[in-house]
């Protein structure tokens, strides 16, 4: 018995698997086909060419093909959720509404409504107000009833300033700046701490300088008046318009460039300003404007100036910079472009002419002009930014004119053996390595400055150049020198507190060191014995063991970056350090 209900229970199963198909395919002559087989629009369908079910906002409608009724999908009309025909809708999609037959767009600040006129619901941050949607009074987060009728009050810092402005036009705003940053800098700590956004600061002006801002606008001659698209962010929500009267004036007001201001001149169509804490920031960038009044002179700063009902809201912003008042000149350091717009001769240049990089004079007194006005370095000094010159270290490097940071050479004229005088490093511990290029490896061989200077002497001079290194921080001197079996370089480096030496053998290994100043490694007691932390000692040759087992490793010892590529430079590693005393008759003290 158990064998028949066994037997007839695949049979059930089969038919299932024969008359059901998964969703996303519909059955076709004992198949199941993909729905993607359907013609356009159609959600379920017993075939190919006819349609049981449309897809949303598509309405299914009859034809007929060689004399057989099919069915098709169509699309219901802009603005339409359901519908039975092309122009028939019966339910309408968010923002629009039904108007006799048609579909009519909302108001932009209604989420939903019934007439151009009636909202049900508002996008933010609007809020309904009996059948509108409005923008509720700056201190308040929501309201009814009313702009002013508040059910929650924004938690508000408002700084009023009163008469704060000195009497010349173009000092406007000094006040307003150092508002702005002070307030900003606070903001910056208690985001850090909390990450919060909280409160909204706004700038409120008083009266008597809003009638000076608009005096300013009308005295200046502005070439071009930018429309723009401001948008007052608070709490990561968009508020597209203030309210329903904006006032937005664009003000090019003209103060004293101050050394300690930078002015990134670009001339802004859009921006937007977020307000968080009084953090003030325009394009993801944040403003910081550390102004003294006392030097107050002339740079170029752009004003939004906002109406809202009885405050008057200022937001700065850097901006274009624009001609001396009433003159057909640019500013001192300043240039015209084509469209006969001032802008900003490159640093380092204090003023300029024909174009921003042909200097006159210029703003580092370590600079000077080349013979095409461009502002380069001075002798013995080398460039360490794109605006500042540094002295170079002795012994009596000399940059090259050009101030590149990687061009830096030795005195011609002056003689090795004065350059190891005066790095003094006969009282300096010093590291003398084979090595071979591109590999890094562990501190194993020490040599005395005398056998170094030696060694110079003794050898043919093929030649000598200086480079800054990594951090900036050392002078790296390297001198190419051949001897008589093989070629070598001799690597010093030089720093404040201590000195380096490298010996490179071309053919052989790699090693360089980094010298720790609280780890004495060794150290000559006299001019035939080596002194050597037996500590330190162990650890190295540790080391050296590891990386003769391990291929590639990078490794850490005193601060010593370790590179080693494969194991025969580990093992010549080894035998050096084994027969570098033999070498140079030298005892070993441990």
């Amino acid at each position: 018995m158990s064998n028949y209900l066994f037997r007839i229970y695949i049979i059930l199963i089969k038919i299932i698997l024969i008359w059901s198909c998964n969703p996303g395919y519909y059955q076709f002559m004992g198949k199941c086909l993909n729905v993607s087989n359907c013609s356009s629009g159609c959600l379920i369908c017993p075939n190919s060419v006819t349609c049981d079910q449309c897809q949303p906002k598509l309405y299914r409608y009859s034809q007929t093909i060689l004399g057989v009724a099919t069915y098709k999908c169509g699309a219901c009309s802009n603005g339409c959720d359901i519908c039975s025909n092309s122009s028939n809708c019966s339910n309408c999609l968010l923002k629009f509404y039904i108007s006799g037959s048609n579909r009519q767009a909302c108001p932009s600040q209604c989420a939903t409504c019934t007439s151009s006129t009636v909202c049900e619901t508002c996008v933010d941050p609007y809020n309904l107000i009996g059948t509108t949607c409005s923008v509720c009074d700056i201190s308040c987060k929501t309201c009814s009833g009313s702009s002013s009728t508040c059910y929650h009050v924004m938690l508000t810092n408002i700084f009023r300033v009163q008469n704060a402005f000195l009497v010349r036009h173009h000092v406007l705003l000094v006040s307003i700046i150092q508002i702005i940053v002070q307030h900003a800098l606070i903001v910056i700590k208690m985001l850090l701490i909390f990450n919060v956004f909280l409160r909204m600061v706004i700038i409120v002006m008083d009266q008597i300088n809003v009638s000076l801002v608009h005096h300013h606008v009308q005295s200046v001659k502005i070439i071009q008046m930018i429309a723009l698209n401001a948008y007052l962010l608070l709490h990561q929500n968009r508020i597209p318009n203030i309210n329903a009267n904006v006032n937005m004036a664009i003000l090019r007001l003209i103060l004293k460039h101050v050394n300690n201001v930078k002015v990134h001149v670009k001339l802004v169509n859009q921006f937007r300003i977020t307000v968080y804490h009084a953090l003030i920031v325009i394009k993801q960038q944040i403003i910081f404007i550390y102004v003294n009044v006392k030097q107050v002179g002339f740079l170029i700063l752009t004003a939004l100036h906002v109406s809202n009902a009885n405050n008057n809201v200022l937001v700065v912003q850097k901006h274009q910079a624009y001609q001396q008042p009433e003159s057909c000149k640019c500013l001192s350091g300043w240039i015209f472009d084509d469209n006969y717009l001032c802008i900003p001769c490159k640093e380092p240049c204090k003023t300029c002419e024909i174009s921003t990089s042909k200097c006159l004079t210029s703003s580092d007194p370590h600079h000077e002009l080349n013979n095409i006005q461009q502002c380069v370095c001075k002798s013995t000094f080398y460039s360490n930014t794109l605006t500042t010159c540094l002295k170079c270290e002795l012994p009596y490097f000399e940059c090259d004119t050009n101030g590149s940071i990687a061009q830096i050479q030795i005195k011609s004229q002056i003689p090795i053996s004065s350059v190891f005088a005066n790095l003094d490093i006969s009282n300096k511990i010093t590291y003398v390595f084979n090595v071979k290029i591109h590999v890094l490896l562990v501190p194993i061989l020490l040599m005395n400055a005398q056998h170094a200077q030696i060694l110079i002497k003794q050898s043919k001079i093929i030649n000598v150049y200086v480079k800054q290194g990594l951090y900036r921080r050392e002078i790296i001197v390297v001198i190419k020198i051949a001897q008589i079996v093989k070629e070598q370089i001799i690597v010093v480096i030089v720093q404040k507190d201590f000195i380096f030496l490298w010996l490179i053998n071309v053919y052989n290994v790699l090693a360089i060191a980094i010298f720790a100043k609280i780890k004495l490694i060794a150290k000559f007691v006299r001019q035939d014995t080596l002194q050597i932390n037996q500590h330190i000692v162990k650890h190295v040759f540790l080391l050296v063991k590891y990386v003769a087992i391990h291929q590639f490793v990078i490794c850490a010892l005193m601060d010593i970056l370790c590179w080693i590529r494969n194991v025969n430079h580990a093992i010549k590693i080894v035998q050096l350090v084994m027969n570098y005393p033999k070498m140079y008759n030298l005892q070993i003290q441990l």
